[in-house]
């Protein structure tokens, strides 16, 4: 599968699990949707900045993001 769709935590935890692998992705969207009471997102909090950043310095992912072969698109929605 060429893209993978999740929270920080659960694309981490997939990664982790061997269930997702990096070689073959081509897209990777981060969702960004939750706010909890206080309207703060997952780029607002300390807590989930954290896996955020672990996701994004990733060995094998962070050298393919300007990659223009075999890169990888990076969005959040």
């Amino acid at each position: 599968m060429g893209i993978a769709v999740g929270t920080p935590t659960r694309l981490i935890d997939l990664l982790n699990e061997g269930v997702l692998s990096i070689e073959k992705l081509q897209r990777l969207v981060v969702d960004c949707s939750y706010m909890d009471q206080k309207k703060r997102g997952i780029l607002d909090m300390r807590e989930t900045q954290a896996p955020l950043m672990e996701l994004l310095n990733r060995q094998g992912l962070k050298e393919r993001y300007a990659a223009s072969e075999n890169g990888v698109d990076l969005l959040f929605y």
